[in-house]
């Protein structure tokens, strides 16, 4: 029992208390305060372990994993594929289950542990739009494998921003592609390892048509002969691009007939516009004839047939089947901004082949051991413009006479304009570069030319084609460094700069003298040039050669480019210099200092 005395000394130090407890508070608020981001990330953890459990209970979770690095915050939670009946025995189909899991979350990972075969997927797994299936990521285990053996798709996008990373699949089947994006857009293809290996199956391993596609880091085994790894594409056929889809036919946008009922369809169902109007289909009222109204498996959305910024980047592709596509299959509109950078295509086929498009670039990116076309420029319809050809390596290393890297196939009378070849190698090739008519406005520069069996550089009556500071090496005896014929159509060719190898020569064919200019100073006519001369020199000390030029009167100094070398012996120092031109002969004067006696070659390049 408390005595008076004793409540009042109670009181007092209650009072104590409470301001020392007001202060505590104060430091651990600002204590908190500093530690937030710490504590709201351990809360964030344990609210996924928590639910993880719940998802499978206490057992292991061999299809879930956490350490999975996602490029964007995944709103909803990972789902495991073993919840919904998936397998993984290696003859089981597992699609339906996928399927089931992909629609009940956002995000499927699918990691080895526990799978004692593989994935079969013989049904087509349909991804809802902003879905993602994912495989093991952590390096420590490869991925449990993915089979399709049936004659379709193993994967569609079912709607814009799917994902499909870290997987490793084979198609055996007949027909169907890995991965069908369709329209879908800002879908994402990464780091997964694909091989099709059914040489009868025509049909692409991925097909996009879709805007603001990303294909990266995946590597590829293109065992479909006439087949294309990748293919993208641009079409307003629905049949071509919607194979998982259901048509319901013809939709009057003005009257909403036949009548559509908001967030009320199955995944899949479209209609084509056929009369345009203003009906609202949630959040969507302005509708054009030819424009598709899709049900995403939560709404109804509009697909326009649009193809714009997508990317291939840093892929590896083999095989004996083809490398990629860009085109617009049916006549449509071409896709516009395509972005092709680093990577290396190793097919024994085609390794690219350009169709339509507007505004591309291809940079950094290897093109070896191709057919006798390793890169094939073929405009259709509205053509190729725009075209950035730069600091690549090209090569037909098992078609070294005939095969020809980079080849513009005119037949469609379609336009290849506004293109940069700057800084590439062409190597190991037959002819380094061909180009005929319908091409124009073309840049050739910088670019290294070596062991070349036929042309370095053939022009066919392109027009207003500038080539300036390329580089040829290594041009086989009887070979031609560059070949230029105007025909009534091409030119201007203005060549500058160029570094030719001696023993190569230039063939030209000439419709009118004025489409050609020749010389470190433009506007001058290429009317002639003169074959190796060649002269036996001593240990040491200066000679003079008359060369012969061909030309219709005696070339300005300025006009004149040579080159010298000494195809027999060895030599320490050589230089050459032009001394005069007259009617008939280029003087040239060089000095030398042999270690051994040997022939000194001098090339020379002359214009009025």
């Amino acid at each position: 029992m408390l005595t008076g005395g004793q409540f009042g000394k109670k009181e007092k130090i209650g009072m104590l208390d409470a301001a020392r407890l007001v202060s505590s508070l104060r430091l651990a608020f600002s204590w908190l305060l500093r530690m937030r981001p710490a504590l709201e990330f351990l809360l964030v953890t344990t609210a996924l372990l928590i639910s993880a459990d719940c998802i499978e209970g206490p057992q292991a979770r061999s299809d879930v994993r956490f350490d999975v690095p996602f490029e964007k915050p995944w709103d909803s939670a990972i789902s495991s594929t073993r919840e919904f009946g998936a397998v993984c025995d290696g003859s089981t189909d597992d699609g339906p289950a996928l399927q089931k899991a992909v629609i009940a979350s956002k995000v499927v990972l699918l990691a080895p542990k526990g799978c004692t075969g593989a994935y079969i997927i013989n049904s087509t797994v349909v991804l809802p739009p902003g879905h993602a299936i994912i495989g093991a990521a952590d390096g420590g285990s490869p991925n449990a494998p993915i089979f399709t053996t049936a004659a379709r798709d193993t994967f569609a996008a079912g709607g814009d921003s799917c994902a499909f990373e870290n997987l490793n699949i084979t198609h055996t089947g007949s027909a169907g592609s890995i991965f069908n994006l369709g329209p879908a857009s800002g879908c994402r293809v990464k780091n997964n390892s694909l091989s099709g290996t059914d040489s009868t199956n025509s049909n692409p391993l991925i097909y996009a048509r879709g805007s603001m596609v990303r294909i990266i880091g995946n590597n590829i085994n293109n065992g479909r002969r006439n087949a294309w790894a990748i293919d993208i594409d641009r079409t307003s056929t629905p049949s071509l691009w919607l194979p998982h889809y259901q048509s319901k036919g013809a939709w009057d946008a003005h009257t909403n007939s036949p009548p559509i009922q908001s967030k009320s369809g199955a995944l899949g169902d479209y209609y084509q516009v056929t009369a345009a109007g203003t009906a609202d289909i949630d959040g969507t009222s302005l509708w054009s004839v030819s424009d598709l109204i899709v049900f995403d498996g939560a709404r109804w959305v509009k697909n326009n047939p649009i193809n714009i910024v997508s990317a291939a980047n840093d892929n590896i592709v083999g095989g004996v089947g083809k490398g990629l596509v860009i085109h617009a299959s049916d006549g449509a509109p071409r896709p516009e901004g395509f972005y092709l950078q680093g990577g290396y295509y190793l097919t024994t086929n085609v390794n690219l082949q350009i169709e339509q498009v507007l505004d591309m670039s291809v940079q950094g990116v290897g093109f070896d051991q191709g057919d006798k076309r390793n890169i094939i420029l073929k405009p259709t319809g509205t053509g190729v413009v725009g075209l950035k050809f730069i600091g690549n390596w090209v090569s037909t290393p098992n078609e070294q006479k005939t095969g020809i890297c980079v080849f513009h196939d005119n037949a469609n009378a379609s336009p290849l304009g506004n293109v940069r070849f700057i800084g590439n190698d062409f190597a190991f090739c037959g002819y380094g570069l061909a180009l005929n008519s319908n091409a124009g406005n073309i840049i050739i520069a910088d670019n290294h030319l070596a062991s070349i069996g036929a042309q370095g550089i053939q022009i066919n009556q392109s027009k207003t084609v500038t080539l300036h500071g390329n580089q040829y090496v290594a041009i086989a005896p009887g070979a031609v460094n560059l070949s230029l014929a105007d025909g009534p159509t091409g030119g201007p060719y203005i060549v500058e700069d160029e570094q030719f190898d001696p023993t190569g020569s230039i063939a030209r064919n000439v419709t009118d003298p004025n489409h050609f200019q020749f010389g470190r100073t433009t506007g001058k006519l290429l009317s002639g040039w003169s074959a190796a001369t060649t002269a036996w020199i001593n240990e040491s000390g200066c000679s003079d050669i008359a060369v012969p030029h061909g030309l219709a009167d005696a070339p300005p100094l300025t006009h004149i480019q040579l080159t010298a070398s000494v195809p027999t012996g060895e030599f320490g120092a050589l230089s050459a210099s032009v001394i005069s031109a007259d009617q008939t002969s280029i003087k040239i004067h060089f000095c030398y200092k042999m270690v051994k006696p040997g022939r000194i070659s001098v090339a020379v390049y002359a214009s009025l």
